[in-house]
């Protein structure tokens, strides 16, 4: 951990008060809990305090690590966006955390962040469409001229490399009779789907191609639920998008095919708006390019919406499977999911069948 001293402190107290002089009385820290997915975050802290005038201020402290994996080569990629300055002048469509001081040290970076409050703490569908729509605006900016930074460096491989992490086990997989034959498994999918799995998985270095074709704008490529906050400013709710570790270029389309599978995959929705929310949500993000100037093809946008949920989902998806037959999983899974495995089945096949629903759109094209 790197422990901060007063002086820091009164740093970050300052920068988030806009005081030069404030003078910090007491402060507190309270660590936070989440799920990790990567392993790159290694702690989360709320730090809140007075000063000596009376005034009330908090930060969030995020420490990124350099872990032993696959994660290593840009474990600092977060640090590194917010230094650059490019989420100081965002156009319009979302928002991010004020940064108010990072801190290197060997093998971690802190950050200290803007403590952003949610306001719409459980979204109903039709904040989901409002924040698809701000996505939207915020990739069509960039497609209807808004230059494209030089800082920081902006990856345009992202689901590439996704796919060829998250594939290395799909044959081993789903050939296994140990996964494919396991009641949850049985009861979440058709035996007939792990063809087409395989079907899929044959054509992702295709559907990788017709990406490469496809306009690419500047996005933010983990804009799900988790990363996003829902915050009252100025008499109007905006959007709030934190962790912009993987921050580059794709095609537009990949941004909202992120943002609806991130919905589905974790299971919170309920089914009626988990069967809802692809169609409500690309639309939305569609009507959001538009009103940032964009002037392309719909179609476009569909593909890519298509082909990245068909690569995002479907390759992972035996791993995925194989998670609900292991019993050094079900707490993580059940704690993720909000339900038991025999709850959570049934469900999750349907996202899979969403997946391979939209594969096959993509694949038709």
């Amino acid at each position: 951990m790197i422990a901060p001293d007063t002086a820091k402190i009164e740093r970050v107290a300052r920068a988030a008060l806009r005081d030069a002089h404030a003078q910090v009385a007491s402060w507190d820290r309270t660590p936070l809990s989440w799920l990790a997915i990567a392993p790159t975050t290694a702690e989360l802290n709320r730090y809140s305090g007075t000063t000596t005038g009376g005034r009330s201020w908090s930060a969030i402290q995020k420490v990124l690590r350099q872990p032993q994996s696959n994660f290593a080569a840009d474990w600092r990629r977060e640090a590194d966006v917010y230094a650059s300055g490019f989420l100081e002048t965002l156009p319009p469509g979302i928002s991010a955390p004020r940064v108010y001081a990072i801190d290197d040290a060997e093998g971690q970076v802190s950050l200290w962040l803007e403590d952003v409050v949610e306001t719409v703490p459980s979204w109903p569908l039709a904040r989901y469409a409002v924040a698809a729509r701000d996505l939207g605006r915020f990739n069509g900016a960039f497609l209807a001229g808004r230059p494209i930074p030089n800082s920081p460096h902006l990856g345009t491989n992202w689901l590439a490399g996704w796919v060829a992490r998250t594939g290395k086990t799909f044959s081993e997989v789903v050939g296994d009779p140990a996964v494919t034959g396991h009641e949850l498994v049985r009861r979440a999918i058709p035996h007939a789907w792990l063809d087409r799995m395989r079907a899929v998985h044959a054509q992702e270095v295709r559907l990788l191609g017709v990406l490469g074709q496809l306009p690419s704008t500047v996005s933010h490529l983990d804009a799900w639920r988790a990363n996003l906050i829902a915050r009252d400013k100025d008499g109007a709710t905006e959007t709030v998008a934190i962790d912009w570790s993987l921050l580059g270029l794709a095609p537009a389309g990949q941004e909202i095919a992120i943002f609806v599978t991130g919905a589905r995959v974790w299971l919170s929705l309920d089914p009626t708006e988990a069967d809802a929310i692809g169609e409500h949500a690309f639309h939305s993000y569609l009507a959001g390019l538009r009103d940032a100037g964009w002037t392309g093809t719909g179609a476009d946008v569909r593909l890519a919406y298509a082909a990245s949920v068909a690569l995002w989902s479907v390759g992972p998806a035996p791993q995925w499977l194989r998670w609900f037959t292991l019993p050094e999983r079900r707490e993580w899974l059940e704690r993720k999911f909000g339900m038991t495995l025999e709850e959570a089945a049934e469900p999750f096949g349907r996202f899979i069948g969403f997946a391979l629903d939209l594969a096959d759109e993509a694949l038709a094209r």
